[in-house]
This record gives structure tokens, C-alpha cells and sequence, in this order.
């Protein structure tokens, strides 16, 4: 008899495997199963012994719950992971996502509350079936797309309703592939809670990540006839800047347009139609009535409003309730203040590059003696801190993840009471100051000093020719000077608008129970605007004139003693 060699012993035994592993589903599907339902099963070609372990004998003894069992509820997930949680046989099998599934479901709401006893909680044979297994991109899988709210709403059974009558739920019904299901929102495997700090729902429900990527997709909002400047504008609205640092407590997208039950805006039950917004606003803004339908939520500054791609309805939607012609008076006053902005910045930096290139060659300085009291100096060091203090609580508020972030490392609601911190001292000084000008013989010198007169602007205008090379000599100017003035009264203008729309904007419900919510974004889009030209005024300006001059670099107007009050 001739001896088997270690591969031939090996060989015959898989060839002896293959008909019993067969024959194993062959002989169970007669009874238990139709045929078809296991052989178009992603597990065909798995024996049915691979997960019901144990049964050898026919007729087989009465079924009884028994907790050893694989397939017992609280052991069904150990049982998928055997394969699914095999490195090996995934890639063997080349099975999407090598471990993730199993790994994430076991981080998950799901896959935590089966390990801590709670076996009501959905398990891998809730989702996928218990043998017709079918593939997600089968029709007939419970995990397609389009059956997949139907399958979480086996346990959500509230939920599913709602979103069946949403407008994503009506888009998927009627067959639309990009409408969202609820693994969209949710993820598939790895479905937290909502209120998990880890992914909490200011974070996920929302334009950073589960809204955006269908509402800032421009092929999506083509296709669909959707405004395409929702996400944009949200995230660049207070909302959406407070979010951008971890704020929780500030309104997100679900906090307006709902959770599961999203209806457009003309449905009357929507909680964003014109009737309802009062509130739905009402729930973080007590009392702010029927002037949050008078105005556009989604508001852009510079932009003529919102837009649909492709059809006429996406251009009416902002007409009527939502007020239409307050977001054209927010257009034109962006307009113009951007237009403010160059214009003016660029008329003091090519005045001071003029000034700094005829004082390089030689050309004396103005004639003016600047000094301040003591009183004014503590009133300035107030002023310098308080502006700096603003500028740079303000910018981190608006744009967080800049230079300015860094400069203010504190968390959202720490920036705002900085900043109102600041304002109020700004605030505070601006009213002494007032006060000093008009009860102190120093200040009442000081504000006739001040006064702008038009000799002022013949002066400027000599000044700059002579700068130029096309004036013989300068001109006399004593101080203060035309420099001087146009930054005090810019200081003074700007201090004016900036704390009347600070507190305007800081106290919001009172504000939206007297304007309309366009005129609280007209107010929001000055206080920005104001505040840009302000801080480039001071470092085009004021910064050359006290630090950048050559004629008195490094300061040295300011190093003798000054005089008592």
C-alpha cells in the first residue's frame, strides 16, 4: 500500500469536507428553509452547523430557549464577530470596512446597551435578516437605501412615522437616490447618542457635518432645486460661529427645521413656516413675537438674498412675511461699507507712504506740540486696553479657528462676556469722557481745540502736495492737527455706533421686540463692519503716526515728564 504524504492526506480531506459541508445546507434547507431564500443568502455558501451548533440528530429534541446557545440574543453579536471579526477572513473575503463594523457597532448606542444586559437594543440580525442576508445594494436587503427607514423604525416606530411625512422621507419614497435615510444622519454602525460629548448634536445634526454634505453640494441643490447658500450662511452667523467652538447650547439646523419631521416651510405644520417661527424662535428668544417672521433667517451680508439653482420658487421664498426688502437694505449697507472701507483705508495709507517718503529724504515734521495731563493719559491707557481687548474677543468670535483664536484661548461663552467686559469699560469711558469735556476747564479747552473747521482741510491738502514735491515749503500747523482730528471724531463716530449696536445686538430679545429680525442682522452686519474699519484705522493710522514716523521713531515725543492735571 502506498503512503500518503502530508499534502495528499490534506488534499483527500478537503475533498471528503466539501460534499458534507454541502450537504449540510442541502439537508437542513428541506425543512427549515426554502432553498432559494439560503442560496441568494451573502452566507450560501456557509454550512448552517457554522452558527446553529449542537444539532446532530434527527427528528432534533423540541427548541428551548437556552442562553449557551450562539444564536441567543445576547450572543448573536459574539457569534458574527467570530468572521466578521476575524482580520484574516475579511480580507480573505474581501469584505467592506476589514473590522469597522464590528468594531464601531460594539462602540455604539446599540452595541453598548447589549453589552450592559439590555437585549431589546437592536443586534446585527435585527438589521440584516436572520438568513435571507442580502447584500445593501439588493432591493430586497433591509439595508438598502430604501429600505433602511423601514427597518430602524421596526424599533423607532415614532421616528419612522415622522419621517416618513418629512420631505426626505416623501423624496425617498418617490425613489430619489441623494434624499437621506437615517444611516445618512445616524452612520450605519457607529450610531451614538445625540448627546454624546464625543459627537454631540450641535456637532453632527448640523452643517458641519450630517446637513452639509447634501445642503452645500452643489450638483444635490441642481438636481433638487435647492438654495445653495444655507450651510454658508449659517456657519457665518452667530449660531454657526458659536458651534464652530464647541458651543452646545446655541441653535443648530435641527433646532429649527426639526429632527425626523423636516417640512418645507409653506407646509402649515413646518416649524420654520412664516405662522410658526415665532415659536420655534420663541424657544431660545422668549418673547421676541411676530418680528422673527419679518426678516431672512439665512441671511448673507453683500448678498442680494438666497437662490435655488435652476427654477423661479427658490427666488420667491424670501418675498412677502420673510422680508425681502430688508434683505436688499442689508445688501446695500454692506455695499457700502465695504466700498467705506477701501476707500478710506486706502486714502490714509497712500497719505502716510507719502508722508513717510518725504521724511525719509529730509522734510521736517509738522509743527505740533501733542502732550496729554495725567488724567487724559489714564483715560487713553483705559482706551487702548478696552479697543485691543475688543478687537481681538470680537475677531475670535467671528472667525475662531484664526490667529485671533489663539490670542483669546477661551471657549465661546468666555469670548462674549470678554468682550461685553470690554464694551462696557469702552462704554464706561466714553461717558467720563463727556463728562470731563464739558465740567473741566482742560477739557473744555481740549473740545475747542478739537473742533474741525475748513482751514483744517486746506492745511491736509498743502501738507500732501508738499509730501508730493509740488509745495515749496510745509505748512504751518500747530496742534492738534488735521491728523489728530479725523482720528478723534473717527473714534468718536465709531464708538457711537459700535455700543448702540453692541447693546443692541447684546440684548436681542428686547431688540426683536421692537425691530423686525432683518433690522437685528442689519445691526449684526454694521457692528462687523464698523469694527473692521475701526481696528484698520488705528494700524494704517494712528500706529504710523505714534510708532512708524520718522520723525519721532522710537517715540521720543513722549519721554519727558508730564504735567499734573
Amino acid at each position: 500500500m502506498t503512503r500518503m504524504g502530508p499534502l495528499a492526506l490534506l488534499a483527500a480531506v478537503i475533498a471528503c469536507a466539501i460534499p458534507l459541508f454541502a450537504q449540510d445546507a442541502t439537508v437542513c434547507t428541506d425543512c427549515h428553509e426554502d432553498k432559494k431564500v439560503h442560496a441568494e443568502s451573502v452566507h450560501k455558501n456557509l454550512a448552517c452547523s457554522g452558527c446553529h451548533e449542537g444539532f446532530k440528530d434527527y427528528p432534533h429534541p423540541e427548541p428551548a430557549a437556552n442562553e449557551d446557545s450562539p444564536i441567543a440574543r445576547s450572543r448573536i453579536v459574539s457569534m458574527c464577530a467570530r468572521c466578521h471579526g476575524n482580520l484574516k477572513f475579511v480580507d480573505d473575503n474581501r469584505i467592506p470596512g476589514r473590522l469597522l463594523p464590528v468594531i464601531n457597532y460594539q462602540q455604539s448606542v446599540h452595541g453598548e446597551a447589549v453589552a450592559g444586559g439590555k437585549l431589546g437594543a437592536a443586534i446585527c440580525t435585527d438589521c440584516h435578516n436572520s438568513h435571507e442576508i442580502l447584500p445593501p445594494n439588493d432591493s430586497r436587503s433591509k439595508v438598502s437605501r430604501a429600505n433602511a427607514p423601514a427597518t430602524c423604525g421596526q424599533c423607532h416606530t415614532s421616528e419612522f412615522t415622522q419621517y416618513q411625512r418629512s420631505v426626505h422621507g416623501v423624496a425617498t419614497a418617490q425613489g430619489k437616490s441623494g434624499a437621506p435615510t437615517c444611516t445618512d444622519c445616524h452612520g450605519i454602525h457607529s450610531i451614538t447618542h445625540p448627546g454624546e460629548v464625543r459627537e454631540s448634536d450641535a456637532e453632527k445634526a448640523l452643517g458641519k457635518t450630517s446637513c452639509s454634505r447634501c445642503h452645500d453640494s452643489e450638483v444635490l441643490s441642481r438636481e433638487y432645486s435647492l438654495p445653495t447658500d444655507r450651510v454658508r450662511s449659517y456657519l457665518d452667523s452667530y449660531h454657526g460661529l458659536a458651534v464652530k467652538r464647541g458651543s452646545v447650547a446655541v441653535a443648530n439646523c435641527a433646532s429649527c427645521h426639526g429632527v425626523h419631521k423636516i417640512l418645507a416651510s409653506s407646509d402649515p405644520e413646518s416649524l420654520i413656516n412664516p405662522a410658526n417661527l415665532p415659536g420655534t424662535c420663541g424657544q431660545c428668544h422668549p418673547g421676541a413675537g411676530d418680528n422673527f417672521a419679518r426678516g431672512a433667517v439665512h441671511q448673507i451680508p453683500g448678498s442680494r438674498g438666497s437662490r435655488a439653482v435652476g427654477v423661479a420658487e427658490g427666488r420667491d421664498e424670501l418675498k412677502g412675511a420673510r422680508g425681502e426688502s430688508g434683505q436688499a437694505v442689508i445688501y446695500w449697507v454692506s455695499v457700502l461699507y465695504v466700498s467705506l472701507i477701501f476707500v478710506t483705508i486706502g486714502l490714509m495709507a497712500l497719505h502716510n507712504l507719502v508722508d513717510f517718503r518725504a521724511k525719509l529724504r529730509g522734510a521736517p515734521p509738522l509743527v505740533a506740540e501733542e502732550f496729554f495731563v495725567r488724567n487724559e493719559v489714564i483715560q487713553h491707557a483705559l482706551l487702548m486696553i478696552s479697543f485691543l481687548v475688543l478687537v481681538a474677543s470680537g475677531f475670535a468670535l467671528r472667525w475662531p479657528e484664526s490667529i485671533f483664536g489663539v490670542f483669546v484661548p477661551a471657549s465661546e461663552e468666555s469670548r462674549r462676556w470678554i468682550h461685553r467686559i470690554a464694551g462696557v469699560v469702552m462704554i464706561g469711558l466714553a461717558a467720563y469722557h463727556l463728562v470731563y469735556l464739558g465740567a473741566t476747564a482742560r477739557g473744555r479747552t481740549f473740545l475747542r481745540g478739537f473742533l474741525p473747521r475748513l482751514r483744517d482741510m486746506k492745511l491736509g491738502m498743502q501738507n500732501f502736495l508738499f509730501n508730493l514735491g509740488l509745495k515749496a515749503a510745509r505748512p504751518e500747523i500747530g496742534f492738534p492737527s488735521y491728523i489728530e482730528k479725523v482720528e478723534y471724531w473717527a473714534l468718536i463716530w465709531g464708538a457711537m455706533i459700535m455700543a448702540a449696536t453692541g447693546l443692541l445686538l447684546w440684548f436681542e430679545n428686547t431688540t426683536l421686540r421692537i425691530f423686525p429680525l432683518w433690522v437685528l442682522n442689519l445691526f449684526g452686519v454694521v457692528h462687523f463692519y464698523e469694527a473692521v474699519l475701526a481696528a484698520l484705522a488705528i494700524l494704517v493710522w494712528h500706529t504710523y503716526f505714534v510708532v512708524f514716523d520718522p520723525t519721532i521713531y522710537p517715540l521720543k515725543s513722549h519721554r519727558r515728564r508730564l504735567p499734573k492735571a
